[in-house]
């Protein structure tokens, strides 16, 4: 009889130990639960300011790329201008060219002319 008491106050004592080691276990698994789902709110707000510096970064390159374009045109106008003004001022050396030997032929004439008469009047 007092065996059937061991036994069965052992048998008592391994149940104890088995629903503490239970509630240890449950209470590990709600703490990992709370830290996962702490975790995850984390990363889902880490995710959500990722998306918003993407979107910002996005729109940054696109106004960038929109100055560039802005700029190149830019330059290409500049750049045409700066052509068409070197083509004109040729134009006007060349124009000023013609001129100046068309002057001297007029001023040779002239004074061929001046000889002429200097000469018929000597």
């Amino acid at each position: 009889f007092e065996a059937e008491i061991r036994a069965e106050r052992q048998r008592l004592l391994d149940i104890s130990l088995e629903e503490s080691i239970s509630t240890d276990r449950l209470a590990q698994l709600r703490d990992s639960r709370e830290r996962l789902a702490s975790e995850r709110n984390s990363a889902r707000t880490q995710a959500l300011v990722e998306v918003g510096r993407c979107a910002a970064l996005a729109e940054e390159l696109r106004r960038l790329r929109g100055e560039v374009v802005g700029a190149e045109a830019r330059a290409s106008g500049s750049t045409e201008r700066a052509a068409r003004s070197e083509e004109r001022c040729q134009e006007v050396k060349a124009e000023g060219e013609r001129r100046a030997q068309e002057l001297r032929g007029r001023i040779e004439e002239i004074w061929s002319g001046l000889r002429s008469a200097s000469a018929g009047l000597k």
